[in-house]
């Protein structure tokens, strides 16, 4: 997501994501985009604090999983 979020601060027409690794490095085009919608819709949620979390792995790497009553895993 936060690719797409440069993507849009600086009105870019490509994206590039650059993964290195011991082994390789690998280069991915990012095509999506995010709406002026879209966007005042993320800042509204982090403002607010609707869903959080919003993703479940983010329960993976929380040091308050084991007394969060919001965990999704």
């Amino acid at each position: 997501m936060g690719i797409l979020l440069y993507k849009w601060l600086f009105n870019l027409n490509k994206v590039y994501l650059l993964y290195i690794t011991p082994e390789r490095i690998v280069e991915f085009e990012i095509n999506e985009s995010l709406g002026n919608e879209d966007v005042l819709k993320l800042v509204k949620d982090t403002l607010s604090i609707r869903k959080v979390p919003r993703y479940s792995w983010e329960c993976k790497y929380c040091p308050f999983t084991i007394l969060c009553p919001n965990k999704l895993i």
